[in-house]
This record gives C-alpha cells, sequence and structure tokens, in this order.
C-alpha cells in the first residue's frame, strides 16, 4: 500500500522531471548548410567573458539590430566563455544574403575573472576563399559594442567601419 508521503514523493519527482525537462531551453532553429557560397563570419576571443556576436542591418537613420547571431537562421551556438577555443558564427544564407548587413560585437557580461577589457578578432571569410580579419578591443564599462565592417553578401563586399559605441547592458 502507498503512504500518502510515498504518493507526494513521487508526484513531486515526476513534476520536478518534468520541470526540468521542459526548462532545456529553446529547440535551436534548423542550421542551414554552409556551402562554398556563403559569407561567414566567426568571433573570438580569449577570456572568461561573455561576448555575443550581433547581426546588425543598414537602415535609413544607421544601423539597427537584428538580434544576436544565435537567434537567427545561420547563427552558430551561443558560447558564455571565449576560453578553449569556443567562438561564435553566422553564415550569410537566406534571408540574409541580400542587403547591406554589420556583424557587431558585444560585450554581455564579466566572466568569474571579473576582467572588463577583452580583445576579440572577428574573421570574414567569403566563398572565394579570401579572407578579413578585424581585430577590436572591448570594454565593459564605456565601448561594450563594436561594429568593425559593413557587408553586402549579395556583392561579395565589405567596408571597414570600426565604430563603438557604449550601451550600458
Amino acid at each position: 500500500m502507498i503512504t500518502t508521503f510515498r504518493l507526494f514523493f513521487i508526484c513531486f519527482t515526476v513534476a520536478i522531471t518534468a520541470v526540468i525537462a521542459g526548462c532545456g531551453g529553446k529547440t535551436p532553429a534548423q542550421k542551414p548548410e554552409v556551402n562554398s557560397d556563403s559569407i561567414k563570419v566567426v568571433l573570438s576571443w580569449n577570456s572568461d567573458a561573455d561576448m555575443d556576436l550581433e547581426i546588425w542591418r543598414a537602415s535609413d537613420t544607421g544601423p539597427v539590430m537584428l538580434d544576436e547571431s544565435f537567434d537567427l537562421n545561420g547563427g552558430g551556438e551561443d558560447e558564455v566563455s571565449g576560453l578553449n577555443s569556443q567562438t561564435e558564427s553566422f553564415v550569410f544564407s537566406s534571408p540574409f544574403d541580400s542587403g547591406t548587413f554589420y556583424p557587431a560585437v558585444s560585450f554581455w557580461a564579466p566572466g568569474p575573472s571579473q576582467q572588463n577589457q577583452v580583445e576579440v578578432n572577428l574573421v570574414v571569410s567569403f566563398p572565394n576563399g579570401r579572407t578579413v580579419t578585424y581585430q577590436g578591443q572591448l570594454h565593459d564599462d564605456t565601448k561594450d559594442l563594436w561594429l568593425p565592417a559593413e557587408i553586402k553578401p549579395q556583392l561579395g563586399e565589405i567596408t571597414k567601419v570600426d565604430q563603438y559605441k557604449f550601451r550600458g547592458l
């Protein structure tokens, strides 16, 4: 015979298991195949700070943020540390294969070391094998957003922008 306590314990265990299973995060979007016709950007950094690759689009009033790359079709995984060779990436595939875009780097939060100044690398790879590397230095308290370049995927063009902003996130 099941006691009230055992019944409660079983129900509690099942409920907690269901909650944990449901809190695993959102289901990742279907990632497009990386092919030789796509421009790819890769962000790397060597710090425990949380840096994010964002994708911005040109507008009449200047660059406007679309979203963090990992939330967009074409985005790689979100990494919370740049240690151990983790990177964030984005592939300019449909619907991001035409227009004018800005890959941006955001200093989201210091890591356990509380380092608030981080050097980052952004590598842009083109279908023809050409690569362009940008290096920047972000500071959590003064310049926490960097737009290194403007990319026009349909034309295979890239232009250096090297613009810093402070959002105070």
